[in-house]
């Protein structure tokens, strides 16, 4: 997951309210094969892996980022739902797929887009 302050895409309130936002912190990335549009401000990456890839993580970091990072192991991503998650997806034994929890916006309207494979539209 990717996590930080949300960059709307107009202004949420104010004498500009409801006028076009252009951040520059908006931008299209390519995560595997995947192409998505940040709809965050990047301040925290957390990655869940079921085998011990620390050291191959950390290497990657040192190798791509050009800033100070810090690396934590232990259990991040949540196990139940919130109370968010039940008001969107329903009671525990309706929800198929457990690794949604804790990843719903409770400030996203439903007119929101969620942005799942953007075309990546730079030149």
């Amino acid at each position: 997951t990717v996590q930080g302050p949300r960059l709307p895409l107009t202004v949420p309130y104010g004498p500009g309210k409801g006028a076009p936002v252009d951040h520059q912190a908006r931008e299209v990335i390519r995560v595997g094969d995947q192409v998505v549009e940040l709809q965050v401000k990047v301040g925290r990456i957390r990655l869940e892996a079921e085998n011990d890839v620390m050291e191959e993580v950390r290497a990657l970091c040192e190798e791509l980022f050009p800033f100070p990072f810090e690396l934590k192991e232990g259990l991040f991503l949540r196990r139940k739902a919130t109370v968010t998650d039940y008001a969107k997806y329903g009671p525990d034994e309706m929800v198929e797929d457990k690794s949604i929890y804790g990843m719903t916006d409770p400030n996203m309207t439903p007119t929101a887009k969620i942005c799942e494979s953007c075309v990546d539209t730079r030149e």
